[in-house]
């Protein structure tokens, strides 16, 4: 799976190269990031990416390091702030485009714990947020005893790599097409080191202590038969936030929602909240 826009290079804070892929026109008035899970990549989101330059949208998709076509070691992130720095200067990249632009995110899977810890330090970088199966309860993890080992690697071993422990193609989805095509990737990232699992504990704090906090409408895409992450938990914690976060179950679904047969009634859905015009009251 490859991403189908025009790739663009920019250098983190250490050097490595981050690649950004673009869609839509560069003059669009509504500008989204999207944000990818942790084994997945920038080409995985290609159908939403177009499906929202279709709609108007300039539409920038990051690698995260280690990840997809961007440098770095394969699956390692030294820690949280590098990986934050590294999506700070993404978004400084696209303000620097066309400045004054309205910035949303559409984040996936674990890329939602990326964009709200993001938020829990700069609580202004995004006008809103669609956030689609939401890593923030995962049903899949490391086991007690290999995170207490996880952890002491973290520091004297911290490029140590271990499996990422999500399963095989069958976890994203039930479209045979695409579990093949999943089961194929050579990007798809299946380890990760001792490092990175510390940064993604890390930053799932984060994101949940910077939700509480935001005042960015929010809306949430769930999945009815997803393996990877609590759906029932997400809901449940989504609702007791109360006013301001929407959500959108598709009940027969699995995680990767743009993988489904017939991905349009989300697509449809998405579009429309991305493109509805800036504040609250809009998308309520």
């Amino acid at each position: 799976m490859k991403a189908t826009g025009q790739r663009h290079t920019l250098s983190a804070a250490d050097g490595v190269d981050l690649a950004l892929y673009t869609y839509g026109p560069k003059e669009a008035e509504r500008v989204a990031i999207v944000l990818h899970g942790i084994e997945s990549h920038a080409g995985w989101f290609t159908a939403s990416c177009e499906a929202l330059a279709r709609a108007g949208l300039r539409v920038v998709c990051l690698d995260r390091r280690g990840s997809g076509t961007s440098g770095g070691k394969r699956g390692h992130a030294a820690s949280p702030t590098v990986l934050l720095d590294d999506l700070g200067r993404v978004v400084s990249w696209i303000h620097a485009e066309r400045p004054g632009r309205p910035l949303q995110a559409v984040a996936h899977s674990w890329g939602a714990v990326y964009a709200l810890a993001y938020l829990g330090r700069s609580p202004a970088a995004f006008e809103r947020l669609s956030l689609v199966s939401p890593g923030l309860f995962p049903l899949v993890d490391l086991r007690p005893s290999r995170k207490v080992a996880v952890a002491l690697g973290a520091v004297i071993a911290p490029g140590l790599t271990l499996p990422i422990p999500i399963g095989g193609p069958e976890a994203f989805t039930a479209n045979p097409a695409r579990r093949e095509a999943i089961g194929s990737d050579e990007a798809r990232l299946q380890h990760a080191t001792n490092r990175f699992f510390a940064c993604v504990w890390r930053l799932r704090r984060m994101a949940l202590a910077a939700v509480h906090r935001t005042e960015a409408p929010l809306t949430v895409f769930l999945a009815g038969h997803d393996a990877i992450i609590d759906t029932d938990a997400t809901r449940r914690f989504f609702y007791r936030l109360g006013e301001g976060v929407l959500v959108e179950t598709f009940e027969t679904a699995h995680h990767t929602l743009e993988f489904e047969p017939d991905p349009a009634a989300f697509l449809e859905v998405l579009v429309r909240w991305c493109g509805a015009p800036p504040g609250r009251e809009a998308l309520l």
